[in-house]
């Protein structure tokens, strides 16, 4: 009977160890996938980082395009009230200058210069 408990001992102690091995290999497996999750999370992190960074750069740039914007529109009204000034300058002398035309043209007309002789074919 001591022998049989003592084979019986050594066979529960070889499923112990079996036990033991299949165990100790099911901890390296998780040990490798938790470094692999641990090495997934810290490059995600790395990412979530490059992406804050990167939507900073873009948000600097359309701040920085929005002002752009802004001061083409200023120079844009600028340069359409310039138009119109110098179109509202240039209708005025053109009509000052039409003014002193007529103004030369009726003062010729009056003068005793300006009677046009009646051509010599047409008087008889």
């Amino acid at each position: 009977m001591m022998v049989l408990t003592w084979l019986w001992c050594q066979a529960e102690i070889e499923r112990l160890k079996m036990e033991l091995s299949t165990s100790k290999d099911l901890e390296k497996g998780y040990a490798e996938k938790i470094r692999a999750i641990e090495q997934e999370i810290m490059g995600l992190e790395a990412d979530k980082q490059t992406s804050r960074n990167q939507i900073l750069r873009l948000s600097e740039k359309k701040d920085e395009l929005s002002k752009r914007m802004v001061d083409l529109t200023l120079i844009a009204q600028g340069t359409k009230k310039a138009v119109h000034d110098a179109r509202v300058d240039m209708a005025a002398a053109y009509s000052k200058l039409l003014a002193g035309i007529k103004e030369k043209w009726v003062a010729k007309r009056s003068s005793p210069c300006w009677k046009v002789k009646q051509p010599r074919w047409s008087q008889t």
